[in-house]
């Protein structure tokens, strides 16, 4: 299932990698047009009242900063990143799926695209079919994909369940996942990998079942994120990921953990992961949690050396999330 650190090894075979990228096209037309592929909401815990959905106003969904600290935000100098130039551009054959929007979004505790609140209607929590990437490894399949919280109150995701069904309606294998980010808020989207021993030319349909918990409020995430870098580096030997995080906040917050998905051109989750944050007072000393003055500005960090792997980065956008869960 999927961990906290996850190692890629990408077969360079140009006619098994089309093989892959026509398969998950027919799975997303598929689940697109709804002949194949459902969502089954289970929600323990009961609904809160008092929220019309879908709202009058579908802005007032949108968290806003509180940005109520009395100090002075720390001073950040950034270097540039030495230019190298980047590796080709990666991605899938088009598979004619449309998308809501491109826009990006800066909000309390995320940062980029597929944040739509107008998407909004109680329908519950959805996985983004057109966002999926089958991923080949050594010896298993990687499913990645976005989840979007599609109700008018905040959600906890327990876990997400993939059960993949053969050609004559036969239940072949039975996959699920906890999301890196559990609780959403009205338009949010999360990134979760599901791992499959099963070939996709085996697979002609999948059913999708998130099992959910309704929350009375998200933890607090007034964190401002920002991306400074993110590509090639070296020649394309390694790839870096540099930004901010500055707690909007006016207390001491502890942020548990900072993550980033990277997708292609066509909306599809290529890569996700956690990410390391250090103080600017101690950035020789990386955490995986970190604890921010009012005001205070860390750094989001990320370096990757798989060679496959930075490939496979190069000409990707970055979306990013920080949770105090």
């Amino acid at each position: 299932m999927m961990t906290n650190t996850m190692s890629l090894s990408i077969r360079r075979s140009s006619i098994f990698s089309y093989s892959v990228f026509v398969i998950a096209g027919l799975l997303l037309a598929a689940a697109a047009t709804g002949q194949v592929s459902t969502n089954r909401q289970e929600r323990t815990g009961g609904y809160l009242e008092g929220t019309p959905c879908p709202p009058a106003n579908y802005d007032s969904l949108l968290p806003t900063f509180s940005d109520q600290s009395s100090r002075a935000a720390v001073p950040v100098t950034l270097e540039p990143l030495p230019t190298r130039s980047p590796g080709a551009a990666t991605s899938a054959p088009a598979t004619g799926l449309s998308i809501d929007s491109d826009r990006s979004r800066s909000l309390p505790g995320f940062s980029g695209k597929l944040y739509e609140v107008d998407q909004v209607d109680g329908s519950g929590v959805v996985a983004l079919g057109q966002t999926v990437r089958i991923i080949p490894t050594a010896s298993t399949w990687l499913y990645r994909a976005l989840i979007r919280n599609h109700t008018c109150q905040p959600t906890q995701v327990d876990r997400i369940t993939a059960t993949l069904f053969g050609s004559t309606g036969e239940v072949i294998e039975v996959i699920s996942a906890v999301p890196f980010i559990k609780h959403l808020r009205p338009g949010e989207p999360a990134p979760f990998e599901l791992e499959s021993s099963v070939p996709p030319l085996q697979v002609a349909s999948i059913s999708w079942n998130i099992e959910l918990a309704s929350i009375a409020r998200s933890p607090s995430r007034q964190y401002r994120l920002k991306l400074i870098e993110s590509r090639p580096v070296l020649s394309n030997e390694q790839y870096i990921l540099f930004g901010t995080i500055t707690n909007t906040a006016g207390e001491v917050s502890r942020v548990e953990r900072g993550v980033a998905a990277w997708l292609n051109s066509d909306h599809q989750v290529v890569y996700f992961a956690p990410l390391e944050m250090r103080r600017f007072a101690d950035p020789a000393n990386p955490k995986q949690a970190l604890t921010l003055e009012p005001g205070e500005t860390g750094i989001l960090y990320k370096k990757i050396d798989d060679p496959a792997l930075v490939w496979l980065l190069s000409g990707t956008t970055v979306m990013l999330w920080s949770a105090s869960e």
